[in-house]
């Protein structure tokens, strides 16, 4: 039997589907419980009454009456173990569930993380690229001027070429 509860970790990846496993409530743990226990008492008094009527003409039926009984009592110890192994490895699942959307929640964070941080290096490396072209294209149109002339003194602009360079650069990489 399944708790109402655990019906939702039913049908998530486990190929078993919900419509096949009955909603009924399990009964109290406790009164499981304690039936169980009332059974293996019973049936440890029943042994007891035997033991005491070794003699009695009566033994072969009360030993063929014992073996039905001791097949209700290990049915009884047996679901009550094996509801505490099922809600071990249900609380187990409950856990793992929950440890595997932290887990998927954190790559999902880390994955939109570096998307951003590939993004913005993309961004920088183009205009890097259009400020190397600029560059290069003054640097092109400021040579062979005047042969012989002082670098400095080879472009009668390089100081508007300068500071066209530092605009430049200030709006590609506003940082």
């Amino acid at each position: 039997m399944t708790h109402t509860g655990d019906m939702a970790l039913l049908g998530e990846g486990t190929g078993i589907d919900k419509a096949s496993v009955p909603a009924t409530p399990a009964p109290p743990v406790r009164l499981a419980t304690g039936m169980a226990v009332a059974v293996v008492v019973v049936y440890v008094a029943f042994v007891g009454v035997l033991m005491t009527m070794r003699g009695d003409q009566h033994w072969d039926r009360l030993v063929y009456l014992l073996g039905g009984f001791e097949a209700i009592v290990f049915s009884a110890v047996g679901w009550v173990f094996g509801t505490t192994v099922a809600r071990g490895a249900l609380n187990d699942a409950k856990a793992s569930k929950a440890e595997a959307r932290q887990q998927e929640e954190e790559a999902r964070r880390e994955a939109r993380s570096a998307r951003q941080t590939a993004d913005e290096t993309r961004r920088d490396a183009e205009r890097g690229r259009a400020m190397s072209e600029v560059i290069k294209a003054k640097k092109g149109a400021g040579t062979g001027s005047r042969a012989g002339a002082r670098p400095e003194a080879a472009s009668g602009s390089t100081g508007s070429d300068l500071a066209e360079l530092v605009q430049l650069a200030e709006r590609l990489f506003p940082d």
